[in-house]
């Protein structure tokens, strides 16, 4: 607005007429069009992931972080790579994203305790190796829940299998743990615990198997710490992340000694 005074009178008011300026306009539009689409993007990426997470199972949920594969994920959880392709419907198992939820449950979860598996899949490492030098090396006094429990304990301890040499227990009295179950291997071997060697472990699984049981006779299942929390007997006691390994661990345990004779 503006005031102006013509030659006869007082000052009157005008409007000055309004001016657009096409960069401003179209930079707002733009703007609009720019949320529009964003907005878009992100209700579709909502309905995806709910569509997703309504289809895994309560307690097998598993978010991919960046940098995992589905290869790292099985051996973490002891579910082949085969069944979560199938579970999950991966059309390429080379292609995951980070931040989508898969199941990774290979098996039907019922009262927490040792369920049938829905697709029973290929025994993982050497799993049935293990349950059968576990069962020739049984001393007397161990009872048939303590053969299934040593059978499971390789499941945390070493993937049933699949890495058995673990340096990271390395202190001054030991070079690391060895095998299936992961035997502590002394520097110097002494009469007492003459099996902590690692040469003889590596020669044969019934020689882990001795040991274990021996490890088993002197400490009890407390000889693997806290592992022994996430294997209880009743799956449903343990913390809630675990609660799904625990009952595939156990299945496995209970195959691999089915196929034993």
């Amino acid at each position: 607005m503006m005031y102006d005074q013509d030659a006869d009178g007082p000052f009157y008011w005008h409007r000055e007429p309004y001016r657009t300026n096409p960069i401003r306009k179209y930079s707002r539009l733009l703007q609009l069009v720019f949320m529009s689409m964003l907005m878009t993007v992100m209700l579709i990426w909502l309905i995806v992931a709910a569509a997703g997470a309504s289809s895994v199972r309560p307690g097998c949920g598993y978010t991919i972080m960046p940098g995992d594969t589905l290869t790292g994920i099985g051996n973490r959880y002891s579910v082949p790579v085969d069944v979560l392709v199938e579970v999950n419907d991966i059309k390429d198992p080379d292609v995951i994203y980070a931040g989508h939820t898969i199941d990774r449950c290979a098996a039907a979860v019922t009262d927490g305790r040792r369920p049938a598996l829905s697709t029973p899949p290929e025994l993982p490492g050497h799993a049935q190796a293990w349950a059968q030098a576990v069962r020739d090396m049984r001393p007397d006094w161990a009872t048939d829940d303590d053969v299934r429990f040593m059978v499971a304990i390789a499941g945390p301890e070493s993937g049933f299998g699949r890495w058995l040499w673990n340096p990271g227990d390395a202190n001054n009295s030991f070079t690391g743990s060895y095998g299936v179950v992961q035997i502590r291997i002394l520097r110097e071997p002494d009469d007492y615990d003459w099996f902590r060697n690692r040469e003889w472990l590596e020669q044969s699984y019934d020689n882990q198997a001795e040991a274990a049981w021996i490890v088993y006779g002197r400490q009890g299942k407390g000889a693997w710490g806290p592992w022994t929390r996430k294997l209880h007997t009743d799956c449903g006691t343990v913390p809630q992340r675990w609660q799904q390994s625990c009952v595939e661990w156990w299945n496995i345990a209970e195959q691999a000694l089915n196929r034993t004779h």
